[in-house]
């Protein structure tokens, strides 16, 4: 089945796995483009009780280099779903449009404190900025949060501030100093954190897929896709 006849929950599923080896392969038969592993085992330099692997489909030029970021780990509790399988499947649906400074990130580690965007971080030439990609399936607004100076065009009618969004990649770009933006998805603000827990880390609706919605990780899509590509 080819990757544009797939819905978005038939592509989750495809790249999907609690196993870490089998979901890196899976997410790498998906990849159409050149692409770099980086592989960190634990060392004194990088302590980690696990191995960490990126995939990164380089940017290529490195001038003025945007990052666009999905975690692919997910919580040892977790389906895995919505944390983060949305974000890696919104990532390589973009994967043949990107514009030559437009550099994709399936970081490692997220689930223990970003260890994988700092490896990253440390050991590739870093980007001018970042988008973050995360938990965007569920039904409702895009939600967004800046770290920094980002220079995006975030237009109101599509995305909805939300400040102090809980632990993400952005943290670590932000402590980098590197400008980026979170994009995540959900009912309400009023509900957001609360209805994302229940949805991942094990929670009471993290293995329905039925909550992921078609029409919102397609809206992310778009948004994207209008950030990065239409000028």
């Amino acid at each position: 089945m080819r990757e544009l006849e797939m819905t978005n929950k038939e592509y989750i599923l495809k790249i999907t796995d609690k196993d870490k080896s089998k979901r890196i392969r899976k997410i790498l038969n998906c990849i159409t483009q050149n692409y770099v592993l980086q592989v960190a085992k634990p060392t004194g330099a990088f302590p980690t009780n696990e191995g960490i692997v990126n995939i990164i489909i380089p940017a290529r030029v490195q001038r003025n280099k945007i990052a666009v970021i999905a975690h692919h780990d997910i919580h040892p509790n977790s389906c895995g779903y919505n944390d983060n399988s949305t974000g890696v499947v919104t990532l390589l649906k973009l994967q043949k449009l990107l514009p030559d400074n437009v550099e994709l990130v399936f970081t490692d580690g997220e689930e223990r404190g970003g260890q994988g965007c700092r490896y990253y971080l440390d050991n590739f030439r870093r980007p001018d900025q970042a988008i973050n990609i995360d938990v965007v399936g569920l039904a409702g607004q895009i939600f967004y949060e800046m770290y920094g100076d980002a220079d995006f065009d975030v237009e109101n009618k599509y995305l909805t501030l939300y400040k102090n969004i809980p632990f993400s990649d952005s943290y670590i770009l932000a402590d980098y100093k590197i400008p980026n933006i979170l994009m995540l998805t959900g009912k309400s603000k009023k509900t957001l954190i609360t209805d994302i827990f229940n949805a991942q880390h094990g929670g009471k609706n993290d293995s329905n897929l039925a909550l992921i919605s078609e029409d919102s990780m397609n809206r992310v899509f778009g948004v994207l896709f209008a950030m990065l590509v239409v000028k």
